[in-house]
């Protein structure tokens, strides 16, 4: 039961009912009043059956209205209750006078909606309906009760009460699945674009996949077996639909890692980190759309727009074409641009023609002022670009790197020198790329190690190789490297102090081509310099620094290399006078050009008169530190080393520089004069 008050007139009303119309107010529609109206018909069933119930109880004690009930009527016709006079009569002390006050009560609650539904014009509060309809399924409960098993079966008021709560309960669910429905029509709707857009974007990434697949089965063709040959594009593109079917081949990065049993696992590269580029997808796309924009936007005009020139005028652009390129073949590429282009549209032409653009150096400088879209329009311009200098480029990123590999297929020299952001992604995307290149520098990149030497040694065509100062780079790295590049000329691993003899020894062994060798000696014993000197016949350039574990013993084999042109013998503490003075006694040396003593203390003046002497052709001569020469050795040099270009004599504090007054006459070529640290020299 709900609470109940007295309205402004003394009539008893329906608390709740009545501030929920207050509340909530809402135009009803039609379904509402009809509901309305059958609720208000419903009350007046109760109220008559009511009536009919208390005079057919047997177990109900009746009284009639006596004086008392008189003054009971005076006093609720003075508080407005009139209506509820004639209603009281039978009704019993205990059961029968709550059932009357509660079914005087919610008449009142219908007569205060009739009323409140007129004077708003038809508004009325849903909420307040629904209260109404619990209300009188609490009282037809109640009815249940007070007329027991007997009055249940006799009151047909109460059944079409029953069956009319039957009506609104059904209306009520077909309210409440529409709402349902609803929602779920809704859920559906979201679920249905948030599946279309993963469709969208799997889509995307299958048709990179089956572009980077093709790219695969070209490139890895040579190494497959009789049946995996037989795969053809159609089969690639049915491994991703039937992955379950079709087996990928392997590719010659596999096959040349399982040579490896050396390496663990984790430093392997495998083709996996490929899938990681493909994140970059949405980028590389960008940066190609914006490439294509800048060359579009730098093109010159037509021919026919050219100003006409009268027949009796000769003007550059009537030299032959192959003439022009020669000439401006001597200009870089920075003074083409600036310097060239702008002329005129004919200029402009030749400043861009493909044949003038096979080198791309950007240098220190020039490097951090060129964007990754201006690179990447430079490269799209270079269709026959063979060479291109990147070094010290810090803002170097993959997808800049996965846009112009697309343009430079016919790279041969990659410097990528001191670029600290390459890492073993970028070697991948790289030599996958450019599979005609057979120079590159990584010098000064800590990144490179054992696994990106795995990457670089499935380059057939691979001839240099500067690893300088890369750290992570151990002897594996370095045997596996050179045990499949058998065409190596060149290898720079100066600056890896834990290089050790095995790796010098495999060097030997299987690059008898060597021309050039560079090496930290810090490690190295004699063993690796006897291996070099009679495997490797042809070299002309042996460069080793902090050889201080090298004795005399390894150093007279030097003598064996009949071509060699430049030797460095940087802290050479162990080596004595006699054994240099023997080395420089063969004609084997006479073609040295570059020759470095730095540290090596046995140098003395007899020693500096028999390389003055073996050595005439010398244009650069590093004596430094080599404390015992004195002003006799000097002379030697000024006298018999004419073709001297760079002389560095830096800690020689015995000598006192009184000849160098003949330097001007009998060294015309020298450019370089260093005598730091000589304290005797008198300015």
């Amino acid at each position: 039961m709900q609470p109940e008050e007295e309205d402004g007139n003394g009539n008893l009303t329906d608390q709740t009912a009545v501030q929920s119309n207050k509340k909530n107010p809402g135009i009803c529609n039609k379904e509402q009043q009809t509901r309305l109206q059958q609720s208000s018909s419903f009350h007046r069933i109760l109220k008559e059956d009511d009536y009919e119930l208390d005079e057919s109880m047997t177990e109900i004690h009746v009284h009639n209205m006596d004086a008392d009930d008189d003054d009971y009527v005076d006093e609720q016709q003075d508080t407005g209750l009139n209506n509820s006079q004639d209603n009281n009569t039978g009704v019993t002390q205990g059961s029968g006078q709550s059932q009357d006050t509660d079914f005087f009560s919610l008449e009142q609650c219908q007569t205060k909606s009739e009323e409140h539904q007129g004077q708003d014009h038809d508004v009325i509060s849903e909420e307040s309906l629904l209260e109404s309809e619990a209300m009188l399924q609490s009282h037809v409960v109640m009815l249940d009760k007070a007329a027991g098993p007997e009055g249940a079966m006799s009151l047909e008021g109460v059944e079409g009460a029953m069956s009319l709560e039957g009506v609104d309960v059904q209306q009520s669910t077909e309210m409440f699945r529409e709402v349902m429905l609803t929602q779920v029509q809704q859920e559906l709707e979201d679920l249905d674009r948030e599946l279309k857009m993963h469709l969208s974007r799997s889509e995307m990434c299958l048709l990179l996949h089956r572009d980077k697949m093709n790219s695969y089965l070209e490139q890895a063709g040579p190494v497959f077996t009789d049946d995996e040959a037989g795969i053809t594009e159609e089969a690639a593109y049915g491994w991703w639909e039937e992955p379950e079917e079709v087996i990928m081949p392997e590719n010659s990065l596999l096959l040349a890692m399982e040579d490896l049993d050396c390496f663990p696992e984790n430093s392997v590269a495998k083709p996996a980190d490929w899938m990681d580029g493909l994140m970059f997808a949405s980028n590389i796309r960008e940066m190609q759309k914006a490439v294509e924009e800048r060359v579009s936007a730098i093109r010159p005009p037509s021919e026919d727009e050219d100003e006409e020139t009268s027949d009796d005028v000769t003007r550059f652009e009537h030299l032959p074409a192959e003439l022009v390129n020669r000439i401006l073949s001597y200009l870089t590429v920075p003074e083409l641009c600036a310097c060239v282009a702008p002329v005129c549209r004919s200029w402009y032409r030749y400043a861009h023609d493909p044949l003038l653009w096979q080198e791309l150096d950007l240098d220190l400088d020039f490097n951090h002022d060129v964007t990754a879209v201006d690179l990447c329009a430079m490269i799209r311009r270079a269709p026959l670009l063979k060479a291109l200098v990147l070094r010290g480029r810090n803002e170097l990123t993959i997808t800049e790197v996965s846009v112009f590999v697309k343009y430079c297929s016919m790279l041969q020299h990659l410097d990528m020198g001191f670029c600290k952001v390459l890492d073993l992604t970028m070697l991948h995307i790289i030599v996958d790329s450019c599979a005609q290149l057979e120079v590159v520098n990584v010098e000064g990149c800590d990144s490179i190690g054992d696994s990106c030497l795995i990457v670089l040694s499935t380059l057939s065509k691979l001839r240099e190789l500067n690893l300088s100062h890369c750290t992570s780079v151990t002897d594996d790295g370095v045997s596996h490297l050179v045990k499949h590049s058998p065409l190596l000329t060149f290898i720079n691993i100066d600056g890896i102090a834990w290089i050790t003899d095995d790796a010098v020894q495999d060097i030997a062994v299987h690059c008898p081509l060597l021309r050039q060798l560079y090496l930290d000696g810090d490690e190295l014993t004699d063993a690796s310099i006897s291996a070099v000197t009679e495997s490797c016949p042809q070299l002309e350039l042996l460069d080793i620094s902090f050889c201080e574990g090298i004795t005399d013993e390894s150093v007279q084999n030097i003598a064996k290399l009949q071509h060699l042109k430049h030797l460095r013998l940087k802290r050479g503490v162990q080596l004595s006078t006699a054994v240099l003075l023997h080395l420089f006694q063969s004609a084997s040396l006479a073609g040295l050009t570059h020759l470095n003593l730095t540290e090596c203390t046995a140098v003395q003046d007899r020693v500096v008169e028999r390389i003055a002497k073996c050595c005439p052709d010398l244009v650069e001569l590093h004596l430094c530190w080599c404390w015992d020469i004195t002003e006799p050795g000097l002379e030697h040099i000024v006298n018999n080393l004419s073709k001297l270009v760079d002389l560095d004599l830096t800690g020689l504090d015995k000598i006192t520089g009184a000849c160098l007054t003949k330097v001007p006459a009998a060294l015309p070529l020298l450019t370089y004069l260093d005598l730091q640290q000589c304290n005797r020299v008198q300015d």
